[in-house]
């Protein structure tokens, strides 16, 4: 689920492992995690296999380990874009969603949570007003369609 406390606008960081420690520094403070740096190996394992810039201007950055505590998505807005990914894929993103899911919930809550991102996703307008809304509480709003979809199951 996504927190208010884990939705992020941050004009200072200049590249994705920036973007990732910052994120998984945010979360492991509100004790979502169990080892920080244990959770960022499955991230970056997960980056080597397949870069998770998407398109759109969207990376979803996601790591399955027992170091994660509780299942979250976290949510940074960068007015800079990050160049995420290496080589030929790399692709420019402003909107990162990180996951984290405990490694016994890995398939079902896994799945769940990124099939309501992409499904939103999709959506033009639905970026287009992450992209444009102003602050951290504005982008809660919208991202809350999100969370609905989590717990409504829809």
């Amino acid at each position: 689920m996504i927190k208010r406390e884990l939705v992020f606008f941050k004009n200072d960081l200049k590249s994705q492992d920036e973007c990732l420690r910052y994120m998984a520094d945010a979360v492991n403070k509100l004790g979502l995690l169990s080892d920080e740096e244990t959770y960022l190996q499955a991230v970056y394992k997960r980056e080597e296999e397949f870069s998770t810039a998407v398109g759109f201007d969207v990376a979803i950055p996601h790591g399955m380990s027992d170091a994660v505590n509780e299942a979250f998505i976290a949510f940074l807005k960068t007015d800079v874009p990050i160049l995420w990914g290496k080589g030929d894929d790399a692709k420019e993103v402003k909107l990162i969603f990180m996951i984290g899911v405990p490694e016994k919930e890995k398939n079902v809550t896994h799945l769940k949570f990124i099939s309501q991102i992409s499904r939103h996703l999709i959506d033009e307008k639905f970026r287009s007003d992450l992209l444009n809304c102003k602050d951290a509480d504005e982008a809660y709003n919208y991202l809350n369609v999100i969370n609905d979809g989590i717990k409504g199951g829809k």
